[in-house]
């Protein structure tokens, strides 16, 4: 018993030194703390370096594709329809001249001949009344003399009979001419290249003057109806400034190439906007696979370049803020500028002084924002 209380009176002491040796080699081995830098570090922001170049101004507007001409196809003439050309159907391709419809022409080749009989019917008449008149004149003379001064009565002379002679001879030739036309208009043709927007007849169907069968559209133009600020006119060469039609579809963008034709001249009561018209040659054609030809009705984008600014800064729409200003990255802290803005659209604001080349314009929105705020500016090629 004796034993075991010697031991543990050597052994507490002997644990309570251990754990103090221990203690004092961490605490000696200890590192100091590291020191937290707990300055600002800045807002992170997007920039963008302003840079001075030639700028064209691109002036976005939006319409529908409009054929040139467009007309309703009416006979002038009546009768059964005796031929279709078979692609006359909704959606076929003429070119001027081709044959469309014929109309049963019996009738109107019977007029013709009826006419030409009395032509010559009239210039038989004609040809008998002037031998009447040279022979009343041959007659007169001989009576009264080469000399004489004495005047013959018109009727005598057989005057009046040759003119009534004269005028039933063009009439003749005038109705001869009516009834020519009316058979030449037994055949319709195409007016101009065109398509066919909707028809409505067949071979065997009575149709009369003035019945619309079909309507049509010219296919070699196209033209759409821009509105745009009427400010923005000034900035356009018209005619001729070039224009990329752009067709938005759900399976991608396509682009055309299109300029202006004309400003129409008159504010619309909408808005209060002008009016210019663009071009499309040959807008239908589909000859270039990557696209699809254009419909009629098809709304659009079109992209008009203005006229070219020399040595200017071109900086996204979203980086001019309020009063026109803009937020510059100097030296990672934040100044407020002022801007003289020469074009303003909806993506781009073209500046004319207030700010130079190699500046690094703030992208971001700042809740907050203050000259001399810290500024952590990150490039978006290169990254912060």
């Amino acid at each position: 018993m004796k034993k075991r209380t010697a031991r543990r009176a050597f052994l507490v002491p002997g644990v309570i030194i251990i754990g103090i040796v221990i203690m004092a080699v961490l605490i000696m081995g200890r590192r100091p703390p590291e020191q937290v830098d707990d300055t600002p570090s800045g807002v992170l922001v997007d920039v963008f370096p302003a840079e001075k170049k030639d700028q064209d101004i691109l002036i976005t507007g939006y319409g529908e594709v409009a054929a040139l001409h467009t007309v309703n196809l009416t006979p002038q003439v009546g009768g059964k329809v005796e031929w279709v050309h078979p692609n006359f159907l909704a959606g076929g391709v003429f070119n001027k001249g081709d044959e469309l419809v014929r109309i049963e022409a019996a009738d109107y080749e019977l007029a013709v001949q009826q006419a030409k009989a009395a032509v010559a019917q009239a210039r038989y008449n004609l040809e008998v009344t002037q031998a009447n008149a040279e022979v009343a004149r041959t007659e007169w003379e001989l009576i009264k003399g080469a000399n004489s001064s004495d005047k013959p009565n018109s009727l005598v002379l057989y005057e009046p009979q040759l003119r009534q002679a004269q005028a039933n001879m063009q009439s003749a030739e005038a109705a001869l001419a009516m009834a020519q036309l009316n058979l030449d208009r037994t055949l319709l043709r195409a007016p101009f290249n065109c398509r066919v927007a909707s028809e409505n007849v067949s071979p065997g169907q009575l149709i009369g003057q003035q019945s619309v069968i079909a309507t049509l559209f010219s296919t070699d133009v196209a033209e759409i109806e821009v509105s745009l600020q009427p400010s923005e006119l000034a900035y356009i060469d018209i005619p001729g400034a070039k224009v990329d039609v752009v067709l938005n579809l759900e399976n991608g963008s396509y682009h055309y190439d299109g300029y202006v034709e004309r400003e129409v001249g008159v504010i619309g009561q909408m808005g209060r906007l002008s009016r210019v018209i663009v071009r499309i040659d040959d807008p239908f054609k589909n000859e270039n696979m990557n696209n699809p030809a254009l419909s009629i009705g098809s709304f659009v984008e079109t992209r008009i370049h203005g006229r070219m600014v020399r040595d200017i800064i071109s900086v996204p729409r979203t980086a001019v803020r309020s009063n026109n200003q803009v937020w510059v990255a100097q030296d990672s802290v934040l100044t407020i500028r002022d801007i003289d803005v020469y074009y303003k659209s909806d993506e781009v604001v073209l500046i004319n002084s207030g700010l130079e080349s190699g500046e690094l314009v703030v992208l971001t929105q700042i809740s907050g924002a203050a000259n001399g705020m810290k500024l952590r500016p990150m490039l978006p090629e290169t990254g912060e």
